[in-house]
């Protein structure tokens, strides 16, 4: 009885054990997948603003915005 007492108990510790070790794995594939959809995310911004770059190259932004400021400036607008 003792020494199935004893087994019973070692029976107990492997079990909590591997639970232990079943939901380490479960929150590494959590986290795995989290992080394949951020790169997911990352990836289609990055297209976005490849697209955004063509239609509207940053030294055309730069000179409409300078043409605008001068514009403000000449009509007197503030930013008040």
């Amino acid at each position: 009885l003792a020494k199935q007492l004893l087994q019973l108990r070692k029976q107990k510790a492997k079990s909590l054990n591997m639970g232990a070790r079943m939901n380490a794995i479960s929150a590494k594939n959590r986290e795995m997948y989290s992080m394949g959809r951020m790169a997911d995310a990352v990836g289609k911004t990055t297209d976005t603003m490849k697209v955004m770059e063509k239609q509207l190259p940053p030294e055309k932004l730069a000179k409409n915005l300078d043409e605008f400021t001068r514009a403000q400036e000449r009509l007197g607008v503030t930013d008040e």
